[in-house]
C-alpha cells in the first residue's frame, strides 16, 4: 500500500469506504428504486449464498468500486484458496463488467517478493496513467462532438428561421 501512496494514489481499504446516505443513493439508489436490491448493502443480485461476513464485505466492496467513477479495485491476498476462493471470479466479474480497472496480488507472502511487487506497482501505475489519459481523451472527443452538434444545430435553426422569414 505504501508504494501506491508514494506514487500519489490514495488507498482506501474496504472498511473505509464512505457509507453516507448521499453516496449510497448515488451508487445504489436506482437499483433499490427498481427493486433489484432491498438496500445499498444487499448483495443478493450477484451472490445468493454468503459464506461469511468477510465474503459479503468483499462482494459488496466490489459492487461499490464498480459503481464509483473514481475508484479502481486492488485486491491483496496471501492466499489463492480458502473460504473466499469461490468469490474470486464473482468479484472479478463485478469489477470487469463495469469496465473498472482491477488488479490483484495473490500469494504475496509465498516468497517475500519485494522486488516483484515493486515492479507490479510500477506497472499498475503506468497502466493507470495511460488509463487516465484515455479517459481524458474520450472526454475531449465527447466535448468536441457536443460542440460540433451544437454548431450544426445552430446552423440548421438559423436556416430554418431564415426560410421562415423569407416565406413570411
Amino acid at each position: 500500500m505504501d508504494e501506491f501512496q508514494k506514487l500519489g494514489y490514495p488507498v482506501i481499504a474496504e472498511d473505509s469506504l464512505p457509507l453516507d446516505e448521499d453516496m449510497m443513493d448515488r451508487l445504489f439508489g436506482e437499483d433499490i428504486r427498481n427493486g433489484v436490491i432491498d438496500s445499498p448493502f444487499d448483495i443478493s443480485d450477484v451472490w445468493k449464498n454468503s459464506y461469511s461476513e468477510n465474503t459479503s464485505r468483499k462482494i459488496w466492496s466490489a459492487k461499490f468500486v464498480a459503481r464509483h467513477p473514481n475508484l479502481i479495485a486492488l485486491e491483496l491476498s496471501n492466499f489463492k484458496c480458502g473460504h473466499d476462493a469461490p468469490i474470486y471470479t464473482v468479484v472479478e466479474e463485478i469489477i470487469e463488467n463495469s469496465r473498472t480497472p482491477f488488479f490483484y496480488f495473490k500469494d504475496i507472502d509465498e516468497n517475500k517478493p519485494a522486488g516483484a511487487i515493486k515492479i507490479r506497482v510500477e506497472t499498475i501505475a503506468y497502466f493507470l496513467s495511460r488509463y487516465r489519459e484515455r479517459l481524458l481523451a474520450e472526454d475531449a472527443k465527447r466535448d468536441d462532438i457536443e460542440r460540433e452538434l451544437k454548431a450544426y444545430e445552430d446552423r440548421l435553426r438559423g436556416k430554418a428561421l431564415e426560410r421562415h422569414l423569407t416565406a413570411v
